[in-house]
């Protein structure tokens, strides 16, 4: 009976869902799709006065105003022409400009209502929150919700305005005797303002305001205006209001900012002696941000039936769309001094852009500004980045099919690739950086500085080559350059025979490194599989430190076939930034951030919040998930395989290309009888193709739970063809091949098409509908064949070698005699200079036990390895010091402390945001050891995270965690047996004191241990 209705359904179905899926597509297509008319004045009324409002200014002069903008507010442009996209945090997702628009000048938008507004009140003042209001009052004809501030005594107003933008600050301000500036004045109170992406003042990012006309005034932190902003602060002060005594207990960054204000407002009160007013009066009577934007449109889509997917996909789009100027790609939002279009960041930022905003001018301009094979260009000295922007040059005209600016970068492609295959493998190469992860470096690692990036970080470089090449032979055959082809095809064979036979391959390389080695074509499919049963299917291990190198290990796992694994570890690997901010992705992050972070927090390290190098997963998605890939330059010929499963049962793409746009939208479905599934799809393209449709559908575990029993086109039973067959039909065939064959490649190259899949050729322009149905197989039908799920199928659940055992904050001191038992370091606690030491003169008091070989503090970044300058606290000066908090063993006779850290917000060198602690075991053998470290905090909003390394491989031994809440001394203690690596990351201020070794049986005074 059941073999009956198999066959019945597989009969039926397919008339059934031709007709379903055309007519949901005819619906889509009329609900999503309204084209722009310069003659709807509806909606370009919209464009006209809801985003360029200035409250009905021409009727009310009071509300108008007055700084002249760089940019004309938007213009040629429709805000509902398209619909909206609920995970997208872009706020002009919907917005879409005419033909006519000059897409090179940039415009700008007011942005007048926040998502919330936090009123603080100096409370040294006995100041009360009816001191200081903030009113939202809805004016004018398009009912905007205006805020103005009223106060009497010194108040600052943090206003969270929802989402990232790429903006600068202004207000209007009709009251009298107010000043904005340094200079004197017979003024009653004075106000400044601050930006920061995070929900705190971005340091240096502080300032009195600029006047403007008679009552405009606007934040200037830079020659360009914007910045990254999501928050903004007022910080309003009269002269007569005191600010609260130094103290180290309070915020550093805060103390620093009342300081300041302090001194100006005691400059004028000497001046003159105006006294704070009885009744509250209107020191605001509008704010806004006023947002910069490229009027570009979005004219590639997507949609999964994950929503965590969807909003990746929206997240790089909108950091890529922010970074956009008016001739390049910056390579970051807030400005830091590297605002520039660097051709290494760019990759990622490029591709994404091609898929979602298709900016061929853009690009090409871009590639000319950042081609080191011509002149000289930013970071150039990173010889990752040269082959970086080749892949960007070969993506480009893949896309845009435009030979001629392909042809004349042929030879600087050459130039840059033939460099790295002459000293392709050298053990003492100087590759400068490989990314922000400990495994390939920790950044900088050149070697003018002392330094040297891991062999992780040149295997995963030998890939990166290896890769080039292949993509470079690749273009070369479809651009009709036979010769130069064949001559990179045989190089390319060559660094493969190198690669496989270095003596860590397969079975030493690290995540990176397997990475590249499978998106450069040589692994075979059991290097792939034993890597699988490793690094890369470790939930632990998968995330790179920053989601710039996680593309490529993204690419990996979609080359190798896994693609749920693929997807699985975006919603890992990117998952923090999408939980804890609204807009862009980061410049680095960790899954493990989500434990102690909250919506708008400072992040470890201060990353910047707005990167569009993390950015390439947008383009993976349409790419791969979505399936939409050129065969031939401008897509004249291409793939549409859209990957669906058990798991992501439905996704819609859509890229533009040079003739049109191709969209792809289908949908798996599972029967209620007899456990068939039914697949529809209806694709959109311009010029003819293949269809991949996929031969198994699998669990989320990657077993195969159906198989293709029918597959039609437009009704009728298709042509089918395998990989192998339509490789050879496009003489593509002899481009396949490396060490080994893998087949089961569903990735974004040429060369990346599956023999899991079959491939239908689309002979025909316009619309097709597909219908498949799949028919259970034996392993559905048995009990007990899935795994046991966990939070990230199919990546088992993450397990830790090591174990935080201990978080104590009531030893103090005292302390040092539990967890220091059988040796210590005592960081900076021993004064050189009989109680007149310097910060420099202080030093360390090391006795180590005999199982521990070394332990040093260290800090790393641009300027190589250095040893941080110690810091002796004199007890005799500092009575706010928690005398309990004081180490013994430091001075002859008497307790002190010191320290080395970061103090506040970034700290004085960003660039050394942190401290490195290594511990090298001299042996392994006795009862567990245990590590444990001293923190003494400054101030009472001192903050950071603590990463724990294998010393050896540099992979996370334990889950990072923040440390919080220590004026009075706490010890954190980690059992380990082996060497590792300790990062503290500053937050929002560090200060160690103490490193502490014991060997304990395990279990042992576990209560002590475990002290809050």
């Amino acid at each position: 009976m059941i073999i009956m209705r198999q066959q019945l359904l597989a009969l039926v179905l397919p008339i059934i869902l031709f007709y379903l899926g055309y007519f949901h597509h005819i619906v889509r297509t009329k609900q999503n799709h309204r084209p722009l008319q310069h003659g709807d004045d509806a909606s370009w009324s919209l464009c006209r006065n809801d985003l360029n409002s200035q409250v009905d200014c021409t009727l009310s002069m009071n509300t108008c105003y007055q700084a002249p903008e760089p940019f004309d507010f938007l213009h040629e442009c429709c805000s509902d022409c398209k619909p909206m996209v609920d995970h997208s945090p872009d706020p002009l997702v919907a917005m879409t400009w005419g033909s006519n628009v000059n897409e090179s000048l940039l415009q700008v938008y007011r942005v007048f209502e926040p998502v919330q507004v936090q009123v603080e009140v100096d409370a040294l003042n006995g100041n009360s929150e009816d001191q200081c209001r903030v009113d939202l009052t809805r004016q004018g004809s398009s009912n905007k919700e205006v805020m103005s501030i009223w106060a009497k005594q010194n108040c600052t107003i943090r206003i969270d305005w929802g989402v990232e933008r790429a903006a600068w600050l202004e207000l209007i301000s009709h009251a009298q005797n107010m000043s904005s500036s340094d200079e004197d004045g017979d003024d009653l109170f004075q106000m400044e303002a601050a930006i920061s992406e995070f929900n705190r003042p971005y340091p240096g990012k502080t300032m009195p305001l600029q006047r403007y006309g008679n009552h405009t005034y606007r934040l200037e932190t830079n020659q360009n205006l914007y910045e990254g902003v999501r928050y903004t602060w007022l910080y309003i002060s009269f002269p007569s209001s005191p600010t609260p005594e130094s103290s180290e207990e309070q915020d550093v960054d805060l103390l620093h900012h009342q300081q300041q204000r302090q001194s100006r407002r005691m400059k004028r009160t000497k001046k003159n002696h105006q006294q704070e007013p009885d009744e509250l009066i209107e020191v605001v009577s509008s704010i806004s941000l006023v947002a910069r934007v490229k009027p570009i449109n979005y004219t590639g889509l997507f949609a999964s039936s994950n929503s965590d997917l969807t909003k990746a996909w929206y997240t790089g789009a909108y950091g890529v769309r922010l970074n956009m100027d008016q001739d390049n790609f910056n390579s970051i939002l807030i400005e830091r001094g590297d605002r520039v279009a660097i051709q290494g960041d760019g990759h990622p930022t490029i591709d994404a852009a091609l898929v979602a905003f298709s900016p061929y001018q853009l690009v090409s301009d871009v590639l000319n500004q950042t081609d080191s094979g011509n002149h000289p260009v930013v970071d150039q000295q990173i010889m990752a980045y040269p082959l970086y922007w080749a892949l960007s040059a070969i993506h480009y005209y893949m896309a845009s099919g435009d030979q001629d600016t392909f042809d004349r970068l042929i030879p600087d492609i050459a130039k840059i690739l033939d460099a790295r295959i002459q000293d392709y493998l050298q053990p003492d190469l100087d590759i400068g950086w490989f990314g922000w992860d400990d495994r390939v470096g920790n950044g900088w690692c050149f070697h003018a500085r002392n330094d040297r990036c891991p062999r992780e970080a040149h295997l995963a470089f030998a890939g990166l080559v290896a890769m080039v090449c292949k993509d470079f032979y690749e273009s070369l055959h479809l651009a009709n350059q036979q010769f130069l082809a064949q001559k990179y095809l045989g190089l390319y064979h060559h660094l493969g025979q190198q690669l496989v036979q270095v003596p860590e391959w397969p079975s030493k390389f690290g995540v990176h490194a397997a990475a590249n080695a499978i998106n450069s074509g040589f692994a075979s499919s059991s290097d792939i599989e034993s890597w699988m049963n490793t690094v890369l299917n470790d939930a632990v291990t998968i995330c790179s430190f920053s989601q710039f190198n996680q593309y490529w290990i993204l690419q990996a796992l979609g080359n190798a076939g896994y693609m749920e694994h693929a997807l699985a570890s975006i919603q890992l690997c990117w998952s923090a930034p999408m939980e804890l901010d609204n807009g862009c992705f980061w410049e680095q992050s960790s899954p493990d951030w989500k434990k102690f972070m909250k919506d708008g927090d400072v992040a470890p390290t201060m990353p910047s919040y707005c990167h569009p190098w993390s950015s390439g997963v947008t383009a993976w998605l349409s790419h791969v998930l979505g399936g939409i890939r050129p065969m031939q330059p401008g897509y004249k010929r291409y793939i549409a395989a859209p990957y669906l499963s058990q798991t992501y049962p439905s996704v819609a793409a859509t890229i533009n290309t040079p003739n049109g746009p191709i969209s792809v939208n289908a949908t798996l479905r599972e029967m209620k009888v007899g456990g068939t599934w039914s697949y529809s799809a209806v694709l959109e393209s311009p010029t003819h193709g293949y269809f991949g449709i996929p031969k198994s559908i699998v669990s989320s575990s990657n077993l195969p739970v159906a198989r293709v029993n029918t597959i039609q086109l437009n009704g009728k039973a298709a042509t089918l063809l395998s990989a192998t067959s339509v490789m050879k039909s496009e003489n593509f065939f002899s481009l396949r091949g490396g060490h080994g064959e893998n087949n089961n490649s569903h990735g974004m190259g040429i060369s990346g098409l599956s023999d899991k899949f079959q491939y239908i050729p689309i002979q025909q322009k316009g619309s097709v509908s597909l219908v498949a149905t799949y028919l259970p197989t034996n392993s559905a039908n048995r009990q007990g064949t899935e795994p046991q799920l966990s939070r990230y199928p199919p990546f088992p659940e993450p397990s830790y070698p090591a174990s935080i055992v201990g978080v104590d904050r009531s030893s103090g001191g005292d302390g040092l005699y539990e967890y220091g038992r059988d040796g210590y370091v005592l960081i900076g606690c021993r004064n050189n200079n009989n109680n007149n030491a310097t910060d420099h003169e202080s030093s360390d008091v090391s006795k180590l036990p005999s199982y521990i070989r070394n332990a040093t503090v260290l800090q790393h970044g641009y300027p190589g390895w250095i040893e941080p300058p110690r810091e002796f606290v004199d007890i005799e000066d500092a009575a706010h010091i928690n005398k309990e908090t004081l180490l013994p063993e430091c001075m002859p006779g008497k307790r002190s402390l010191g320290r080395v850290g970061v103090d506040g917000i970034g700290g004085e060198q960003p660039d050394l945001n942190g401290i490195l602690i290594h511990i090298e075991v001299a042996e392994q053998q006795g009862p567990p050891l245990q590590v444990s470290l001293y923190f003494v905090a400054k101030t009472k909003s001192d903050k950071f995270a603590i990463q724990v390394m294998d010393l050896e491989t540099l992979n996370d031994i334990v889950q990072t965690t923040a440390v919080d809440d220590y004026e009075g001394g706490v010890w954190w203690t980690v059992q380990y047996d082996k060497s590792m690596r300790l990062r503290l990351s500053n937050m929002q201020g560090l200060h160690l004191s103490g490193i502490g070794f014991s060997r304990t049986n395990r279990g042992a005074n576990r209560n002590y241990y475990h002290k809050k």
